[in-house]
């Protein structure tokens, strides 16, 4: 099967993967699935790069592109995380806990963080500093050497077991890489197989839609590897010291979905099967570098910019601090007066006026004078207090009734005792009146018995007293009225 055949058996007219456009209606095809000019689904990030191919699908197979996408690039991350971590094992670290003749810290072959632990074997200071301890410890100094060593032997050996496990979790990460990508090309072959059999005037088929995958599967992958050889080989997929990939890959790939050569050659006599394998070829290839291997170096691309920006902006930021250090001290050393003290001006004159405005605010606060001066005050919210309302008027009232200072002095003396007598009896009646809830023209109850007032001013403890006086004074002019009749009886 090769390229001229494909040019002759393609039929364009039956070609419903694309929409077709008159400029007045737009007509549909089985393979688009567009709502208002918009995908059924959504693209966010770096899977927009993949937009052009899931555009125009029914909704239902653009999901399973889309996950199938998702699915590769994450073991392709992953194998790049745990081959840079592989990395770290053959560079080295220096620690700080260990010192060298030069006070600087040892360069020692890598050793992960979590097992970077010092050890604790310490000594007491009171030990350390008297002298009669000196053979003591100069043997727990001995015994803390030797123990280090072991340690310092334990992380090593560790770190060598964890190296042979990353080794191992690399090469499983590029076994589920391998099937997953080779998966992924057979699923969606059999997509593209089961609407393009579904075309309009298409013949039905011989063989079975899986088998018809398979081999399109096939023929995609030699033509991918064939077109880009380099790309083909930098893949994730393949193992780092395997030379032939495309021989090992197909290998793999023939005995995980059973092709045999006989299946691929079988198609030769069946031309409506083989019509369908090229129209799935044609597009699949059409597809495929852009959901897998040009998404990844996109991918790749991204995380480098990514880190290429930080360290400039690193290296960058630490020299523009170097620098305006080294020009503060030059400043300092040669004009201090031109540089410093207009700053300390600046900042002492910015606290001053922070400090007149908070004082001209907290005056205004206090003010009693006109409005200009004085911020307005919300009035308070709900019912007010009917006793502080009757005080308030009450003030009020007094203050307006009071005589103005114009009148003479005589004529306000004579008017008062004029009307000294009518407003006592008047204020009398009034009060009275208050007291007691009713107006003075109102009949006494002769049932209700009279209220008892009492004069103002005196507690409860006077009247109280005050009842006992009275009630011992009567007691004694009874006593001394019956001893008089007696004298007199006997008299």
């Amino acid at each position: 099967m090769n390229e001229s055949n494909a040019s002759t058996t393609e039929n364009p007219e039956n070609d419903s993967f694309h929409t077709a456009n008159d400029g007045r209606h737009r007509s549909i095809s089985p393979m688009t699935m567009v709502s208002d000019g918009k995908p059924t689904i959504r693209l966010d990030g770096i899977y927009k790069l993949i937009e052009p191919v899931v555009a125009t699908l029914r909704e239902n197979f653009a999901k399973v592109i889309l996950g199938l996408c998702r699915e590769m690039l994450e073991h392709d991350r992953e194998i790049r995380r745990r081959f840079d971590t592989l990395k770290k094992f053959d560079t080295q670290y220096r620690d700080a806990d260990d010192l060298d003749e030069s006070n600087q810290p040892k360069s020692k072959p890598f050793i992960p963080i979590f097992l970077r632990n010092k050890l604790s074997l310490q000594c007491s200071q009171l030990v350390q500093k008297d002298s009669r301890c000196a053979a003591e410890l100069a043997e727990i100094q001995t015994i803390q050497d030797a123990a280090r060593s072991l340690h310092e032997t334990y992380q090593k050996q560790m770190a060598e077991q964890m190296k042979k496990i990353a080794e191992i979790e690399y090469k499983a990460r590029i076994i589920i890489f391998a099937n997953s990508y080779s998966d992924a090309i057979v699923s969606i072959a059999e997509g593209i197989v089961v609407i393009a059999k579904n075309q309009p005037g298409r013949k039905p088929i011989e063989t079975s839609v899986s088998e018809i995958a398979k081999v399109t599967s096939v023929y995609v992958i030699k033509a991918i590897a064939t077109a880009n050889p380099t790309t083909w080989n930098e893949c994730r997929f393949h193992h780092s010291g395997v030379d032939k990939h495309l021989e090992t890959f197909l290998k793999h790939h023939y005995t995980k979905h059973s092709i045999t050569e006989t299946m691929i050659n079988q198609y030769n006599n069946k031309p409506n099967d083989y019509q369908l394998i090229v129209y799935a070829i044609k597009k699949l290839k059409e597809w495929w570098p852009t959901l897998t291997h040009l998404l990844w170096q996109t991918d790749v691309k991204r995380d480098t910019d990514k880190k290429v920006d930080a360290e400039l902006s690193d290296l960058f930021e630490c020299k523009a601090t170097v620098t305006a250090n080294t020009s503060l001290a030059d400043a300092m050393e040669t004009g201090a007066e031109l540089t410093i003290v207009p700053l300390i001006q600046k900042e002492v004159e910015r606290a001053m006026a922070k400090k007149a405005t908070a004082s001209k605010q907290a005056s205004r606060k206090k003010s009693s004078g006109n409005s200009k001066s004085q911020e307005s005050t919300p009035a308070r919210s709900g019912r007010s207090n009917h006793a502080k309302s009757n005080d308030e008027s009450k003030k009020n009232q007094s203050r307006s009734s009071q005589p103005s200072k114009t009148r003479s002095s005589q004529s306000s003396k004579k008017k008062s005792k004029d009307n000294q007598a009518d407003d006592d009896d008047t204020s009398a009646a009034s009060n009275e009146s208050r007291k007691r809830g009713r107006s003075k023209s109102q009949p006494v109850g002769i049932l209700k018995k009279p209220k008892v007032t009492f004069q103002r001013g005196r507690s409860s403890s006077k009247r109280k007293r005050k009842s006992s006086k009275s009630r011992s004074n009567a007691n004694r002019d009874e006593s001394n009225s019956g001893e008089s009749t007696n004298e007199s009886r006997k008299k």
